[in-house]
């Protein structure tokens, strides 16, 4: 259930006119969809990728089915991280090497096969780091001209023709004609590229569709495969391997992505789908880890089930489109729609999510952080968000301990900025609270608030003493300024954060 709040109050006043003040930031890089009712599912995908994070390997790499790093799956691990607004190369494992990191090494040792050559160029592309000269390698020696494919597999094949499209160059026209000729009756291709009648599968006539479409290929061909993929639908709205599994076990999560990749890829809504709402299915196949499974007769989480769904639950086909520097933050600042399980903020049109909202609830909530500034994203591989007066930090390593959620050090970062004569070691004052590990006094209501709302372990350590700033007597602390303000509010409100959360972000945007 989405909850809704409508305050109007001060800080309402403060961030619409914080607002107008900053304008809005430009969006870069975000393809407009059609008017769907899919919506794209940024929360179930954010805890997809949670649970992807644990399974890196050591050398920055992922497997498909345990064991060794795969080039394959690291490239599908890539695209959605990617498809997220996340930069893969600050997905790192715990020997500090990035998935990036590991294609690069990986993309010599796959010199011989244009089909994962490609997969691994287009999550390079995604990531914002193109390596033209591979996909450009693979589009001059892999060519068949009898055939029409690149290189021996036709799936393969369908991928580098994808991958030359996203680097802004054309396919040989043969390599077009042999996609087209491939198509069985059905409307279906299939993994071996022979147009023989119940040949096809969901997963091959998915890509087909998407590097048909990616070429804006005007043709029946799409509008046929994509009534094949609805003929495969179980009565759940999910999408089977090919005909013989689906009579058998029924649709899985792999097989209801792609197809769902290769609907927004052609302009067409995935809720309307003949055999019912593909994302509402794909979404029954996620786990409470936040991974997928294959399907229920397979519950366990799959890797190669939740890379495959990721890009799918945000409504991106191949190619994903790049990310670039500060494109999450651009994105994550301007106004989302209600997330479900999430509180809304009309005021500022974002949502706070677990397990930000529970502990921005436990340590005052509005009064202490006001509205939130942002959605989540990720940052240097560090989800966070902004409040107007803080900024929230995720660490999932913390996770079920009451340091899963952490505030950034903006107080100390504005001490370091503007007042770092400030910091001098003062002497203990009677009365006080001292902290001897930074030399400084906490005092009268300030003392009192600082342990109301959470002490050392929400504010951190005090960075200064009191002093006038901008007529108003304040403080800072690691993560915070408090500031002094007497018989102007109920007693309650004698004591405030001040609004470095809005600062920050200004500054941020600014740059």
């Amino acid at each position: 259930m989405v909850h809704s709040l409508r305050v109007a109050t001060r800080s309402a006043l403060v961030i619409l006119v914080f607002a107008l003040s900053i304008g809005v930031a430009p969006q870069r890089d975000v393809v407009a969809q059609p008017d769907f009712q899919a919506q794209p599912q940024p929360a179930a995908a954010r805890a997809a990728l949670d649970w992807l994070r644990t399974q890196q390997l050591a050398d920055g790499g992922f497997a498909a089915f345990g064991g060794e790093s795969d080039p394959s799956a690291t490239a599908d691990a890539v695209l959605a991280f990617a498809a997220l607004n996340i930069d893969p190369d600050t997905v790192r494992s715990s020997e500090g090497v990035s998935a990036i990191d590991y294609l690069e090494q990986a993309a010599g040792g796959a010199s011989n096969n244009p089909g994962v050559l490609a997969k691994i160029a287009l999550a390079m592309h995604a990531a914002g780091q193109p390596q033209p000269g591979l996909i450009e390698s693979v589009f001059a020696n892999s060519f068949n001209a009898e055939t029409g494919w690149y290189g021996t597999s036709f799936y393969g094949h369908l991928l580098v023709v994808i991958a030359i499209e996203a680097i802004g160059q054309s396919p040989e026209p043969a390599a077009v004609d042999a996609i087209l000729s491939a198509q069985t009756p059905e409307g279906s291709w299939g993994f071996n590229g022979d147009p023989t009648a119940g040949t096809g599968d969901s997963n091959t006539t998915a890509i087909a569709i998407q590097a048909l479409a990616s070429l804006n290929t005007e043709s029946d061909a799409i509008a046929n495969g994509l009534t094949y993929l609805q003929s495969l639908q179980d009565d759940t709205g999910a999408v089977a391997y090919d005909a013989a599994t689906l009579g058998s076990s029924g649709g899985d999560a792999n097989s209801t992505a792609l197809a769902m990749q290769a609907f927004v890829a052609a302009d067409t809504d995935p809720f309307s789908a003949a055999g019912g709402d593909l994302l509402a299915a794909l979404l029954g196949f996620q786990n409470p880890s936040g991974a997928f499974q294959f399907q229920p007769s397979f519950p366990d989480d799959s890797l190669l089930a939740t890379t495959q769904a990721v890009p799918a639950l945000l409504l991106k086909p191949l190619p994903v489109q790049p990310i670039e520097p500060g494109s999450a933050r651009d994105i994550a600042v301007q106004p989302a729609q209600p997330i479900d399980g999430c509180v809304y903020f009309e005021v500022t049109q974002h949502n706070v999510c677990e397990p930000f909202a529970s502990y921005w609830a436990a340590n005052g909530g509005l009064a202490n952080f006001g509205y939130p500034l942002t959605e989540v994203y990720d940052d240097g591989g560090l989800q966070v968000q902004y409040f107007e007066r803080a900024r929230f930090e995720r660490h999932p390593e913390n996770a079920g301990t009451p340091y899963e959620v952490l505030l950034t050090r903006v107080g100390a970062t504005e001490v370091d900025r503007a007042y770092s004569e400030r910091t001098a070691p003062a002497e203990p004052l009677a009365d006080c609270t001292y902290v001897e590990v930074t030399g400084h006094n906490v005092c009268g209501n300030m003392v009192t608030f600082w342990n109301a709302f959470g002490g050392l372990a929400v504010f951190g350590y005090p960075l200064t003493e009191p002093f006038e700033e901008n007529g108003m007597t304040v403080q800072y602390f690691e993560r915070a300024r408090l500031e002094l303000q007497p018989n102007v509010w109920p007693a309650r409100y004698d004591v405030l954060l001040g609004r470095l959360g809005a600062e920050a972000l200004e500054r941020e945007l600014a740059r």
